[in-house]
């Protein structure tokens, strides 16, 4: 089995492809970059793990929230392969369910910019709470200080606005290749 992992909501590119139980994978961290390079580095992926394009069978993309351009990057890509190749299976996640795995339950936060953020809170990958966008008053207005918030890696300057929070950082690129079960089809 053949599958590609595409996560572009976010402020970084996360690749990778997955080869049987083999994971050859990239990174991205300049945004303005990503539709540029993306063709790029799957191809380098797919000679990595010494496969033709041709042979993926599935595809992992995050729908966001996030960069509204980034996430069309992502849908376009697996789109292209779908009409390429009918038989290969997209499968589709939340940006922030991705974010929740391997976390009993969480606030999981995703940077909007000026002092707001995607939002949403998981329970053992249920969503318990609507994705919204939220300023930050508000939100430190509606969440308990018990349960921990989930934020990205590359993120992690968030940490300095929730003194006296529990925060879990994520690698982004780690839970998109775990949490294959979170994707539907």
């Amino acid at each position: 089995m053949n599958s590609l992992f595409i996560d572009t909501s976010s402020s970084n590119l996360s690749l990778a492809l997955k080869k049987d139980e083999k994971v050859f994978s990239s990174n991205l961290g300049d945004p303005k970059k990503i539709a540029e390079e993306v063709n790029y580095l799957i191809e380098e992926l797919a000679k990595e793990a010494s496969i033709e394009l041709k042979d993926l069978n599935r595809i992992y993309v995050t729908v966001g929230p996030g960069s509204y351009t980034g996430e069309r990057i992502g849908l376009t890509i697996a789109k292209t392969f779908y009409v390429l190749n009918n038989s290969i299976e997209i499968y589709v996640a939340s940006t922030l369910k991705v974010m929740s795995y391997g976390l009993k339950e969480c606030y999981v936060l995703l940077d909007a910019k000026n002092k707001a953020y995607f939002f949403s809170h998981y329970k053992e990958g249920e969503k318990l709470t609507e994705e919204v966008r939220i300023e930050h008053e508000e939100l430190i207005n509606s969440i308990k200080k018990d349960i921990p918030i989930a934020i990205l890696t590359t993120q992690a300057s968030l940490k300095e606005r929730f003194e006296g929070y529990e925060i879990k950082e994520v690698d982004l690129l780690n839970n998109l290749i775990s949490s294959e079960s979170y994707f539907e089809l």
